[in-house]
């Protein structure tokens, strides 16, 4: 079977990682607190600070809700 190759395009949520990560630093909030947010695991919600595109769609609203985030802006920065 051949290899695949599946690489996102890095600059695709480059906006989506810079709003929620800025959002993240506005609000003070350390991976133990989004941790709480979302109720899963620390190491879990430090990998998904790195990486919010790999959130599923409604954890990443309720992330969204949580750090005041108008869904505009959310909307704006996913291409589809």
């Amino acid at each position: 079977m051949p290899r695949v190759n599946l690489v996102l395009d890095a600059n695709k949520f480059r906006r989506l990682s810079t709003l929620v990560n800025g959002a993240i630093v506005v609000e003070d909030k350390s991976a133990a607190d989004i941790a709480n947010m979302l109720d899963i695991s620390e190491p879990t919600a430090r990998k998904y600070m790195r990486a919010p595109e790999a959130l599923p769609w409604a954890s990443l609203c309720k992330l969204c809700r949580k750090l005041n985030i108008p869904i505009e802006e959310l909307r704006e920065c996913i291409k589809y």
